[in-house]
């Protein structure tokens, strides 16, 4: 068992698929992703790669 796991309990049955770090006092649970990061996140690569193509040439 590493670090991570030791310090990973879950919590009680009333809270489906949580997990807490008990040194840290932060909650792991699922989650969705919120649409304006997917928007941001796309935006980038797709700059990242205008970048490239425009300004990377020899």
């Amino acid at each position: 068992m590493n670090n991570n796991e030791a310090d990973k309990q879950q919590i009680p049955s009333s809270h489906d698929g949580e997990y807490e770090y008990v040194s840290a006092g932060v909650r792991e649970k699922p989650g969705k992703i919120p649409w304006w990061l997917i928007v941001v996140s796309v935006g980038l690569c797709i700059w990242g790669g205008y970048y490239l193509l425009v300004f990377w040439h020899p």
